[in-house]
This record gives structure tokens, sequence and C-alpha cells, in this order.
């Protein structure tokens, strides 16, 4: 089925808004699960697929009913895009609204699916790629939801509670940006926070830490930057770190933060910082 705002639109009638907005993601992977969804074995938990201009791919989701009784699910695609503060809240929004939307080239079905018992079904999907696409990523997200309100006839359904889960796709073309550099960096209240930018043309998820040692090279304070996931695009977060005061003697250290970008990389500066209880940390100097 080919993907449209008014089918969008008619689906988002047809459930709870609130379900919609509150769904949670770990990793790449989306769900609120309730007591059918126990029960049921997708055979992907993600979709990845490296996409070239005018290539079609053809490809499904096995899923199979664990469960005694049958399962309803019916099926829905949203766009998604990652948002301020970039710490992996995601805005959905109907399907073709974002630029890096897939909804005009994709095609999938059933919209429904009846599980019977200890069964199996298929869920297909296509994709039919522009021979004008740009690189970079292309993202969006299809919902599988189940509740009691739709019995199969002649047999009991498993339900009561809506339970929902996603499979985020994620289509990359093989010609890809991923722009991660560090920006001022200052001491605001006891903390050091600094700017992450990034500026490429597909999703990025980076994971910052950082250590403080002495200059007699013992390490007084290690821990995280926080984890930033980034849309394609110019976007900015801002990581903190609290600069620690209970048992530090005056002089000075070295604060070191590493943002893992994955494949081997990583993007690091080392800052020089002078303590003196009463007057707090300073910084001498930012080195790359």
């Amino acid at each position: 089925m080919k993907i449209t705002t008014s089918l969008y639109l008619f689906i988002k009638k047809m459930l709870p808004v609130l379900m919609v907005q509150a769904i949670l993601f770990l990793g790449f992977t989306l769900f609120l699960c309730g007591p059918s969804f126990a029960q049921l074995v997708f055979s992907k938990t993600e979709a990845k697929h490296t996409i070239k201009p005018g290539q079609s791919i053809n490809d499904g989701i096995k899923i199979t009913n664990t469960d005694k009784v049958a399962i309803i699910l019916r099926v829905a695609y949203e766009d998604f895009e990652f948002t301020a503060p970039f710490s992996g809240a995601r805005n959905f929004l109907p399907p073709g609204v974002l630029k890096n939307s897939f909804s005009r080239w994709f095609n999938y079905s059933p919209q429904e699916l009846i599980i019977d018992p200890g069964k199996s079904q298929d869920f297909s999907y296509s994709f039919n790629v522009p021979k004008n696409l740009e690189d970079g990523g292309y993202y969006g997200l299809i919902s599988f939801e189940s509740d009691a309100f739709k019995p199969v006839a002649g047999a009991r359904v498993s339900g009561g509670i809506t339970a929902r889960r996603g499979i985020l796709f994620s289509l990359e073309t093989e010609k890809t940006s991923r722009k991660l550099t560090l920006g001022a960096i200052n001491i605001v209240k006891g903390k050091l926070e600094g700017h992450l930018n990034s500026a490429g043309n597909i999703n990025v998820e980076t994971a910052g830490t950082y250590y403080i040692m002495s200059e007699d090279g013992v390490v007084t304070d290690r821990g995280k930057a926080g984890i930033f996931y980034f849309p394609p695009g110019i976007v900015s977060g801002t990581f903190s770190i609290i600069l620690p005061v209970k048992n530090i003697a005056a002089g000075k250290y070295t604060l070191g933060v590493t943002f893992d970008l994955g494949a081997g990389e990583s993007l690091t500066k080392e800052v020089e910082l002078s303590y003196k209880a009463g007057e707090g940390y300073k910084i001498i100097k930012v080195n790359d």
C-alpha cells in the first residue's frame, strides 16, 4: 500500500493521540509492550538498508504468534526526527512531511494482520528508490498495534490493553557524511559546558566520556558526558560535566572529553584547568 497523509490522518483518529506521542526508544527499536506483545516474535527489531538511486528493494518481517489465542495487528507508518536537546526525544509526523521521508517510494502490506495461535505471518515491504535521490539518510517508523476492539470470529483474542511495537527503518546511501565538531567550552556554575555540533546528512548517535587528572597523573574523576542523537542537518547539543570539589587540592588539572563516532573514530578535546578553594575552577587552555 502507498503511504499517504490522508491515510495517516485516518489512523490517527482511530488511535489515542497520547499513545502515538508516548513511544519510548531503546537503541533503534521502539515499543510499548502489553500482554499480547510478550507472545509475538519479530524476525527483525529494526530494518536497515543501503540504497542506490533507481534501486528496487523487496523485503519483509516474519511475525510469529506463540500465544494460544489469535492476535490482531494494525499497521501504520510515520515519519520521525530527533528533536532538541537531542538526548533521545523524537517527533512523530504524518508521512511525507520531513525532507528525508521515504514514504513516497515505500509500499507495504497488509494494513492489518490476524495471526492465529502458533502461526506466523509475513509483513512485506518494498522501496522503489528515485533515480534522482540525494545522498544521505532517510528514516521512518512502522508501528504494529494490538487490542481487543475487533475480535476474531469464533476465537478469543488476546488483549484488553492496547500494545504497540515499532520497527525503525533506516535507509542510507553509499555516500554519507558525518561531521561532528566541539565548539566553545566554558565553566558555568561549577559545571564545564560545551557545544557539540553536527552537520552531516545522516542520523548520528554519539556517546561522550570524560576524565579529570591532576598534574601528578592521578585521575580524580571520570564519568559520562551524555549521549546525543542528531538528525541530518546543522544542529547543536550541549554537554555538561559537574566539576568535583570534594577532596580536591589546589593546583592544575587536565580534563579530557571524548565522543565516540563509531567505526574506530572519535572526537577529543583536552581542557587545562586550575582549581583553588573559594575560587573554583578556571580554564587555562583548550587543546584539540
